[in-house]
């Protein structure tokens, strides 16, 4: 009975690392082309899917939209990138702090953020968390390295861009998806 749970974290831990591969591969493998994507639609279902986590976290999950959004592109591969940034920030904000997933379009350029209040990364380390497998080091929790990688390459595939910045109050991290919109 003693080896059952770190056998099982050791399972769970496996089957994350092989959906992630996957991912990665179905991003460079696709060609990004889709449909108009109502991303004020797949805000609402990411938090109602995400907010039993953030519950259990006693992290405070909200929708900032400030424009109703929509971009061209694929679903799925929109859904992994929001989905990807806002599973990172619930998994390093500590208990009782925020999340916020904002909509924005700054003129012909649709704006997706994920900014939350969490410990933050250095602006040394910003760039190489985009690399596989790389993890700050002393960052704790359990990913694989890969999430950042995968949501970077699918951004690409859509003709957007990923950044990670400072809040203005600089405490915490803003993940930022950009994309022109055709609009």
């Amino acid at each position: 009975r003693d080896r059952i749970p770190p056998l099982q974290e050791g399972i769970e831990r496996a089957r994350q690392l092989t959906e992630q591969l996957l991912n990665l591969a179905r991003t460079q493998a696709g060609t990004g082309v889709g449909t108009t994507v109502n991303v004020s639609l797949l805000a609402r279902e990411l938090i109602a899917e995400l907010l039993p986590f953030a519950d259990a976290r006693k992290i405070d999950l909200g929708l900032d939209e400030l424009v109703p959004l929509t971009i061209d592109g694929s679903p799925e591969v929109l859904r992994l990138i929001v989905k990807n940034a806002l599973e990172n920030s619930l998994k390093y904000t500590p208990e009782g702090g925020e999340v916020t997933l904002r909509l924005d379009a700054d003129g012909h350029r649709a704006v997706i953020e994920v900014a939350d209040n969490g410990p933050g990364i250095l602006d040394a380390e910003r760039e190489r968390v985009f690399d596989s497998f790389y993890r700050v080091p002393g960052s704790g929790g359990d990913g694989s390295g890969l999430g950042l990688t995968i949501a970077r390459e699918a951004a690409a595939r859509l003709g957007g861009t990923v950044s990670l910045h400072t809040p203005p109050d600089g405490a915490g991290l803003v993940f930022r998806y950009q994309q022109v919109r055709r609009k």
